[in-house]
């Protein structure tokens, strides 16, 4: 892409523009997910995503909901984007149940009543790479 600087000197043209991929900013392969697998872990079960609120978090519960779980907990300290996440997903007529959760995963007690709801399918954000148990 040229430097806006060239563009206005007219030593680049627009014409040189190209459509950019979010592929083509990635630094690693495309991973392709397992859709049936994540169909079989998924369905029918209670999901529990940590750190819900957040841009992973968030999309993660998105991508859970296609797999109409039983129930999707969105545990998350930030009261403002868990209750519009929770608005945008309980919109979305799927008839999943949805839980939304406040509360901080280094208080204990908080944590463990949220985790006995779910019991079966936990995942998380709150590290480099999201995790699901």
């Amino acid at each position: 892409m040229p430097a806006l600087a060239e563009l206005l000197q007219g030593a680049a043209r627009i014409a040189q523009l190209q459509e950019v991929e979010p592929q083509d900013l990635l630094e690693r392969p495309v991973v392709r997910l397992d859709q049936e697998r994540l169909r079989e872990e998924l369905e029918g079960r209670r999901v529990l995503v940590t750190g819900a609120g957040g841009s992973i978090g968030s999309e993660l519960c998105r991508q859970i909901l296609l797999f109409r779980p039983e129930l999707l907990v969105l545990f998350e300290r930030a009261e403002s984007s868990l209750y519009y996440l929770e608005l945008e997903l309980s919109r979305d007529g799927s008839g999943v149940r949805i839980v939304p959760a406040v509360g901080d995963i280094t208080a204990g007690g908080r944590w463990t009543k949220s985790s006995s709801v779910t019991r079966r399918t936990s995942c998380t954000t709150r590290r480099p790479t999201s995790t699901c148990r």
